[in-house]
């Protein structure tokens, strides 16, 4: 095992749900997300054994990936090798991928070599203030960009650009499904797994209160380590963490698996105003803050008396979900969160050490939306889905998405004109390689659903440039004419059709696949 010196430097900003929790709100909310289940089986990567040395994680510094690899270091990044069922690190399947994108969303730049308190990294990109116009992060080490820009914009200016947010996740789906070489389709299918694990860490990173209220927390936040099961990890009745491969802690209630947003970025904005307005965080106790919860919904309760001339009140939002304990004592007079049993001098160990109460319900009313927005957020990244049918003379597919996942508005394949999507028609050799199945448009019969005026006549294509916007449970069908040359080629052969444009308000793909055009039955992928 590598030893690696840890040199501690002061920084502003570190994880926000600790590793370990995000991986137990992202294993649950995987479990929950139908669309990706649906996806995994239908497109053969649900049992799929990806090789980890030949994704070629790019992006990070790899001081952190061989720490992580090593197993070393406490909290999540030690969870590395847990993620995977090979526990050396050294293959993964399909949703340990997106584990391990959750794990890496914390990691450090290729240029920083420390570990436990210093360099600069992703981590400092996780900070959207909701309050402030969506503001970053606002004092601190190294470069920042708000989170809700770093997770979906494709030019974000920093030296160090975001390899796995929205833009670059849709166009590894698309290449995963359209290289030729069959290696390649693997690396950009690992890829895109990896980068849904990355964006899901970004999504539970709104519904912690100091990441959307200005709060950097360079030696933790205190729900933070109330969730992951106190300091040590080793409490099963805090909070909610992975231990090994379970996960332990309880939420109480139904969780909502269907939440329906109509972008990534709604899918966090939604969940910064909510937590922002609603909770506080250790430094942002002050209820004159510019960064203070709806202060007219905020209640107390009556005074408890402690003994020797300390009392305490906890202070209630509009739930009546408990965000902050008010002391009152010649030691101290102040707005505390709870159970910091480290750090707050003689409140915080003399007279509030044990009473997590605040932690734990704030922590139920916040994973639980984690959960469901992070539900919501995978079934929307797979919200796009078709079947098809192809003949000699026909093609036709239909718009099969889910609407009860997502909103049907999120489900709308658009045309051509509007966002430059298309349908793109490939065959499968033996050998695994794909090539374009290439036809005309027989214009005799016209084709009122196809923009078949962006091809040459009688030059041969591969692409169905769509008229129409294809919505859920709609069918779109064109005119071909396949040549008995090009039928013989891909007789018995899979044939393969993917989609790449805007399906509701911003990119998306969706797949299917089939048999060969001479008695085609579809399956979707």
């Amino acid at each position: 095992m590598k030893r690696i010196m840890i040199i501690c430097m002061l920084v502003t900003s570190i994880n926000a749900w600790e590793t370990t929790t995000h991986r137990a709100i992202d294993k649950t909310a995987i479990s929950n997300a139908h669309n990706l289940t649906s996806f995994l089986t239908t497109s053969g990567l649900k049992n799929y054994t990806f090789n980890r040395n030949s994704i070629g994680f790019e992006g990070y510094g790899m001081t952190y990936i061989e720490y992580v690899i090593d197993g070393e270091g406490d909290s999540g990044i030690s969870q590395w090798n847990q993620t995977f069922s090979n526990r050396s690190g050294s293959t993964a399947r399909s949703k340990e991928l997106i584990e391990a994108g959750t794990i890496l969303e914390d990691a450090l730049w290729q240029d920083e070599d420390t570990i436990a308190f210093g360099g600069d990294g992703r981590f400092n990109n996780h900070f959207y203030e909701a309050q402030n116009n969506g503001h970053k992060l606002t004092y601190g080490y190294g470069f920042h960009v708000n989170a809700v820009d770093w997770a979906t914009d494709l030019h974000v200016p920093t030296a160090n650009p975001n390899l796995y947010n929205y833009p670059r996740a849709m166009r590894y789906f698309c290449l995963g499904f359209t290289e030729s070489d069959p290696k390649e389709r693997r690396k950009y299918q690992a890829k895109m797994l990896v980068s849904v694990g990355h964006l899901m860490h970004m999504v539970n990173d709104m519904n912690v209160p100091a990441h959307v209220r200005d709060d950097a927390h360079p030696l933790t936040d205190p729900l933070e380590v109330w969730m992951r099961g106190g300091w040590d990890g080793d409490k099963t009745d805090m909070g909610f963490h992975v231990m090994g491969s379970q996960i332990k802690g309880n939420i109480s209630g139904k969780v909502n698996t269907t939440y329906k947003r109509s972008t990534v970025a709604d899918f966090m904005t939604s969940e910064a105003s909510y937590t922002s307005r609603n909770f506080l965080s250790a430094s942002t106790l002050n209820l004159n803050s510019s960064y203070k919860p709806n202060t007219s919904t905020i209640s107390y309760s009556q005074w408890y008396q402690l003994g020797g001339g300390v009392s305490k009140r906890y202070m209630r939002n509009a739930d009546k979900t408990k965000i902050a304990l008010e002391l009152k004592s010649h030691i101290c007079d102040n707005l505390i969160t709870l159970g910091v049993p480290r750090g707050r001098g003689l409140c915080g160990n003399s007279v509030i050490k044990g009473d997590y109460s605040v932690l734990k319900e704030s922590g139920q009313v916040l994973i639980k939306r984690a959960i469901s927005n992070a539900t919501g957020f995978v079934n929307y990244f797979f919200r796009g889905q078709i079947e098809a049918k192809i003949t000699r003379t026909t093609i036709a597919i239909k718009n099969i998405s889910d609407t009860s996942l997502v909103g049907a508005d999120t489900t709308i394949m658009r045309s051509t004109s509007s966002s430059g999507g298309a349908y793109i028609v490939m065959y499968e050799n033996d050998d695994g390689t794909r090539h374009p199945l290439y036809f005309t448009y027989d214009r005799s019969k016209g084709n009122s659903d196809i923009a078949d005026n962006l091809t040459q006549p009688n030059n041969p294509t591969n692409i169905l440039y769509p008229s129409i916007d294809l919505n859920p449970e709609n069918t779109l069908s064109a005119h071909i004419i396949l040549d008995y040359a090009t039928d013989q080629i891909v007789r018995n052969k899979k044939i393969i059709i993917i989609y790449s444009g805007k399906i509701g308000e911003e990119e998306g793909a969706s797949i299917c696949t089939a048999d060969s055009p001479s008695g085609m039955t579809a399956t979707r992928i």
